[in-house]
């Protein structure tokens, strides 16, 4: 073992009762101090040995597991004391006087209780072998020590031995022992069969301990003359033996080795006869080679002897007919552990401490739990002993790491601050420690990198599987259905709020009052009640870690500041508006996260006093000034965001008292700086570890040169936005070479600057963005600034330079920009002339809204020809070598560039480039792509030249009245066909099969017939995707047999289309047909007879279907149906005569009138339903839901519409025992409740425009549910 979880949890108490000088001048029992730290070095060592032993002696293991918990709590207590030392200093800082004998009290009765606990574990490993003598370094004194404990049995305690005791001292005493000059008796027996403990009775005898002068006792562990050896000199125990009668115990001997074995008897020569050496050892063979008398062999106890040991120590003298329960749990608990005394000895004095059924329930869990997961083998076994071989912060680092799901991807930054948070690095505080622990479990492969995000991080399935099994007692993460697991014991609890309601968890986890973390993985939006969030903060004290990130909550109640042990609380993507004073006295609080509390204007007064934060993001809030005394947050990393407020406290300067801020720092309204000053006092030049810089201005403010003079950063900056700024020129460090280091720069609405500062000094820009420089008319060589300009920059950006007239070409050897990749160019209206010269590495170029823009020839490598549209015009980029390195070109079209106007050729088109494939804005309609895969044209003259396309978009092109032959000819692989607003298209191309499309989305092409035929067979013989709008008014059957292959059919606004068919004779499926969604089909009537053949359809969508009277056939043999959504069929009379597919587990009907006056749909039936929603279509409805109508299991229940209910029917409502939310909307003649009440599962009830019912609700309120929100107001 490299190293063990639980001895480095005690090395950071150790270290931690070092900082406790405060008790130590304060009236405070410092003995009790003293005791624990001497207590908790004796157990450092006996972990050690029990880590050795853990895997091979279940009890050991469970020792160490039980530990582990006195451990934490013992962890809980210190950290108290620790924090009660940094408020006193804090309180004296501040002048303000606190009181603490009634704490001392307290906190002294809290040590003693875990004293008594730690000792009594000591007590555990001395029973357990575990005896931690190599906290004595002297070797010499180890041997001569005098017989301790360790020495000492009782003999009550020591069951059916006595005849085994007393065959060896018979022996020892025997007449054959005493005619020999040295004797040896090996004792042998498997582990834990009761060898020691019967040397040790032995070697206390009185009679013996008469018979010999010399006795000495020696645990071996490894080769016996070796240990020996290295404990004294082998000469001077020679002398003090000689001619003495001595008896040598060498306890657990594991080897033999005969040389060695031939010097230890050299040295014993000079002993007097009758001598005698006792070896205990579980090796047969090593006692056949030692054996000088007989070997004795002692034997297992009984199961019976096993069972009367066991309940002796683990009851006392309480009989077992008093707790009938005890033993049949008992029973199971020794069954392992029969026949060896040291382990059932151990088991029952374990469980003497407790006294509580279910607590013995809870060991026999664990003893169950310890072998490896169930199925782990190979690859697993070979993954657990290289974490067996992990340093000791490794371990509890990487088992932290179960409380993520299974395939969660999580951020190494984040997970540091959870580390960190938790108290599991052995540097407290740093981050890199947190960043080496990282790296090294994922160079072991304990992590890996995310494929799709190389930001994001996960583990493995069977690296989770481990993970879990090693942490399975302490961390819980909230998934299927288990909140009934969550016990006492769980620490550490992940969640994805989805599945759960708000007031369902924090009721279950009422139970684990020691939670350290509370962690929702996911960003789903929940509500938490006002009095749920209360309740759970008094109840959790011992919280390090909090996140209630995207919760509905508005405030924070002042009980926060009795969480004394947090250290990492989230409250980003809230409602909070204000944050109470007592957020103040976390005192340990290392990471606080505001980020996008859009509600949130203020921070608390005394933030000063969170000494110990380090990572501050009040990003995306509206806070308007920064509190005073900021700067005395030494220990502060990063601060995203810094607010220049008017106030002196909320000043500029604050920022230079932190010295160590690391990442990004954005300074906003910059125009509150007044004082000259203040600017320089922030002394950014000596923040070496920022990376990014933004400097913000909010408004026009005359002076401000002299600012950003003094805002001058450090020169390993990478990153630097100026914002706003309302100065006529920047200052020289501004585009200075000594930044040699930045990689991204942007000068944005820096309305009055007239000149670019010469950027192209900077060796290593690789960004750069201008843009909204109103004054900027010409950009010339002052941009460039040396001979070799802008070496690194791959992509420049100018936008919205409304007065930009010119750009005059620097002309030097191998072109201002030698690693250019993209150019942009957008809404600069007055830009006219030439683009510079040489762009021989541009890959892309993009030109918006620039109308007087004129591109010329580019020598040596200039644009193939290539046409740019924008409004009415037509310019031709000229023909030369482009086309071997121009990979893609942007451009905006407009209905002003007609077909006629269009040239009569492109290049081919070879790479890939991403098509808008539905719901383009108005912008992205006018944007054609022209890249080397995908194309989107408004003139089909554009594609006569191209080929090779994967996608392929034609839209709006009025006048076209068939897709030529030649495009499709082309492009045989085209698989993403997109034809949209094209109002006289007839055909598609004829003769030439798509047998390659996948995807086909056809929208407001009412002319166009969609005729299929035996070719068409072969034609969509691939197609997964298709979509119907709006379009082919002559469609009046759907034959599906010709899509076999389809995954989602979608057709809307087909006014003629009649019905989807299947011809007769042909049994074929649609087998992997997912989702089918119809609507605005008024003559929709029928489908295919037999009904549709999809065995995994599991969505359907019918709506605005006026004609439709049934569903398909057999409807019910869809079982892989899990939603069905039905809107405004007013003909539907029925569900399905042979009932719902057994699958269902959402059902949405509205507006649907026949449908609703008999409702006998069998929903009864269905176990899976979860969710309904009902809304209009009948004004007959006074009461609902009839009595068994609803099935028991239903979660969510929302009416709407129901315009003559007028009141709810609790014979319906009563055995829903799942429900959690029920909505109610419209409902304007419903008068009340059900006086009897709604399910006691309901947490949450939702009411909108019910004019009668919503008075009534505040006074019920506790009978119902414990949140309601009534026209999204929270009624608490």
């Amino acid at each position: 073992m490299a190293g063990s979880p639980v001895k480095a949890a005690i090395q950071e108490l150790l270290y931690s009762l070092l900082s406790l000088n405060f008790f130590r001048t304060n009236k405070f029992r410092i003995g009790l101090l003293e005791d624990l730290r001497i207590v908790l070095q004796y157990l450092t060592v006996m972990v050690d040995e029990a880590e050795e032993k853990q895997n091979k002696n279940p009890v050991v293991k469970l020792w160490l597991d039980e530990l582990q918990d006195v451990v934490y709590h013992t962890e809980d207590l210190v950290d108290e004391m620790c924090t009660e030392s940094l408020r006193h200093k804090l309180d004296a800082e501040s002048q303000t006087k606190s009181s603490s004998l009634e704490w001392n009290i307290k906190v002294i009765k809290k040590m003693e209780e875990i004293l008594d606990r730690l000792e009594f574990f000591m007590e555990q490993g001395d029973v357990l072998g575990l005896k931690g003598l190599g906290i004595i370094s002297d070797p010499q004194k180890r041997f001569s020590m005098p017989i301790t404990s360790f020495f000492l049995v009782d003999d009550r305690e020591v069951f059916c031995r006595d005849a085994d005791k007393d065959a060896i001292i018979s022996l020892l005493l025997s007449d054959d022992v005493q005619s020999e000059h040295l004797s040896v008796i090996p004792i042998v027996g498997e582990v834990g069969v009761g060898k020691s403990t019967l040397a040790r009775l032995v070697y206390n005898n009185c009679r013996v301990s008469q018979h010999f002068e010399i006795k000495a006792w020696y645990p071996v562990n490894h080769e016996m003359t070796k240990a020996v050896s290295e404990s004294f000199s082998l000469q001077s125990l020679q002398e003090s033996l000689k001619g003495k009668r001595f008896l040598l115990v060498l306890d657990d001997v594991g080897s033999f080795n005969y040389a060695d074995w031939e010097s230890l008897q050299s040295t014993l020569k000079g002993v007097a006869n009758g001598s005698c050496v006792i070896v205990t050892t579980r090796d047969s063979e090593v006692a056949s080679k030692i054996s000088t008398v007989c070997t004795y062999h002692i034997e297992s106890l009984s199961n019976e002897q096993s069972w009367l040991m066991f309940t002796k120590f683990a009851l006392g003298d309480q009989m077992l007919s008093s707790c009938p329960e005890v033993e049949t749990i008992g029973r199971q608990i020794v069954q392992d552990f029969l026949g060896l005394p040291f382990a059932v000895k151990a088991l029952g004095l374990l469980l003497r401490s407790k006294p509580q059924v279910e607590e013995w329930r809870v060991v026999l869990d664990r003893l169950k739990h310890f072998s490896l997961p169930r199925g782990m083998s190979g690859d697993g076994i070979e993954l657990r002993k290289r974490y067996d071989e992990l340093p000791a912060q490794l371990k509890r680092c990487f088992a932290y790491c179960s409380i993520f799901p299974k395939g969660y991807e999580f951020e190494k930054e984040k997970l540091v601050l959870l580390w960190m948070a938790e108290g599991l690095l052995q540097n407290r505080g740093k981050e890199d420690d947190g960043n080496k622990c990282f790296d090294e479990l994922l160079s072991e492969s304990f992590f890996q990198q995310s494929s799709a995000n190389n930001s994001r991080f996960l583990m493995h399935d069977l690296v989770d599987d481990l993970a879990a099994h090693l942490s399975w007692k302490h961390f819980f993460r909230l998934e299927d259905n288990n909140l009934s697991h969550i016990s006492v014991s769980t620490l550490y609890l992940s969640l994805c709020r989805g599945k759960y309601d708000s007031s369902v968890i924090f009721k279950s986890i009422d139970k684990a009052k020691f939670l350290r973390t509370f962690l929702p993985l996911d960003h789903e939006s929940c509500r938490l009640s006002s009095n749920e969030l209360q309740n759970m903060l008094c109840k959790l004290q011992f919280l390090r870690v909090l996140s209630l990130s995207h919760y509905h909550i508005t405030e924070l109640p002042a009980s926060i500041g009795n969480l004394k042990h947090l250290r990492y609380i989230d409250l980003s993507h809230t409602g909070i508006k204000s944050l109470p004073e007592s957020v103040c006295a976390l005192c340990n609080l290392q990471t606080f996260i505001l980020s996008s509390c859009h509600s949130l204007t203020k921070l608390p007064e005394n933030m000063w006093r969170l000494v110990n934060l380090r990572h501050l993001d009040i990003s995306g809030t509206d806070i308007d000034e920064m509190p005073k005394n900021l700067s005395r947050l030494k220990k502060l990393l990063t601060l995203p965001y810094f607010v220049v407020g008017k106030r002196s406290g909320s000043m500029l300067k604050e920022l230079g008292g932190l010295r160590d801020l690391h990442g990004t720092l954005h300074i906003s309204k910059l125009q509150n700086v007044v004082s000259e000053n203040d600017p320089a006092g922030a002394r950014l030049f000596t923040k070496k570890y920022l990376d990014e810089l933004v400097l913000e201005w909010s408004n026009n403010t005359v002076g401000q040169e002299n600012v950003l003079e003094a805002l001058q950063p450090n020169s390993k900056l990478k990153k630097l936005s100026i914002n706003f700024y309302c100065g006529t020129r920047f200052p020289n460090w501004v585009g200075h070479m000594l930044f040699s280091g930045m990689v991204s720069l942007r000068l944005s609405n820096c309305n009055n600057c007239s000149s670019l500062p010469p950027l192209g000094q900077l060796p290593s820009l690789e960004v750069l963005i201008i843009e909204w420089m109103d004054a900027v008319k010409s950009v010339g060589p002052e941009f460039c600034g040396m001979d070799k300009p802008f070496k690194s920059l791959k992509t420049l950006t100018f936008e919205g330079m409304l007065e930009w007239e010119e750009w005059v070409s620097f002309e030097v050897g191998g072109g201002e920009f030698p690693s250019l990749i993209e150019l942009c160019i957008r809404r600069c209206p007055k830009l006219k002339g030439n683009l510079p010269k040489q762009l021989s590495s541009v890959v892309k170029v993009e030109i918006s809204e620039s109308q007087e823009l004129v591109t010329t020839i580019m020598t040596e490598a200039s644009l193939h020809k290539r046409t740019l549209h924008y409004q009415d015009k037509v310019l031709l980029i000229s023909e030369d070598k482009v086309a071997s390195f121009l990979e893609q070109m942007t451009i905006f079209t407009y209905k002003g560039a007609t077909e006629s106007s269009l040239p009569m050729t492109t290049p081919n088109i070879r790479d890939e480039a991403d098509v808008p494939t539905n719901n383009w804005s108005n912008q992205g309609r006018q944007q054609g792509l022209l890249s080397f895969k995908s194309v989107k044209v408004s003139g089909i003259s554009q594609l006569m030249g191209v080929t090779g396309l994967d996608s392929l978009k034609i839209e709006g092109c009025d006048a076209l009245e068939f897709i030529p032959v030649e495009v499709m000819t082309r492009n045989p692989f085209l698989q993403h066909l997109y034809i949209i607003n094209c109002c006289s298209l007839k055909s598609f191309p004829g003769g030439h099969p798509l047998t390659a499309l996948k995807m086909l989305y056809i929208q407001n092409c009412k002319k166009l017939e969609f005729q299929l035929s035996a070719k068409s067979t072969h034609q969509f013989a691939l197609l997964e995707h298709l979509c119907i709008g709006s379009s082919c008014d002559s469609l009046i059957f759907l034959p599906l047999d010709f899509f076999l292959e389809l995954r989602f059919l979608s057709i809307w606004d087909c006014a003629n289309l009649q019905s989807l068919s299947m011809p007769e004779g042909i049994e074929k499926d649609l087998t992997y047909l997912e989702a089918l969604e119809i609507r605005d089909c008024p003559n929709l009537v029928s489908f295919p007879k037999g009904g549709l053949r999809a065995p995994n359809l599991t969505t359907i969508w019918f709506s605005n279907c006026k004609n439709l009277k049934e569903l398909p056939d057999q409807f019910h043999s869809l079982n892989s149906l899990h939603s069905m959504f039905i809107n405004n069929c007013p003909q539907l009379v029925s569900l399905s005569g042979w009932g719902l597919p057994s699958k269902l587990s959402v059902l949405c009907i509205t507006f649907c009138d026949k449908l609703m006056l008999g409702r006998e749909w069998g929903l009864h039936r269905l176990d899976c339903l979860s969710r309904l929603e009902i809304e209009g279509g009948c004004e007959n409805i006074v009461s609902f839901p009839e009595e068994e109508l609803l099935p028991s299991n239903l979660n969510s229940l929302r009416i709407s519409e129901l315009l003559n209910l007028e009141y709810l029917n609790y014979k319906g409502l009563q055995h829903l025992t799942a429900l959690k939310t029920l909505e109610i909307s419209c409902c304007n003649k419903l008068k009340s409740l059900p006086e009897e009440g709604l399910p006691s599962s309901l947490s949450f009830l939702c009411i909108n425009e019910c004019s009668l019912l919503k008075p009534k609700l505040q006074n019920k309120r506790k009978r119902f549910v414990s949140f309601i929100e009534a026209d999204e107001e929270v009624i608490s």
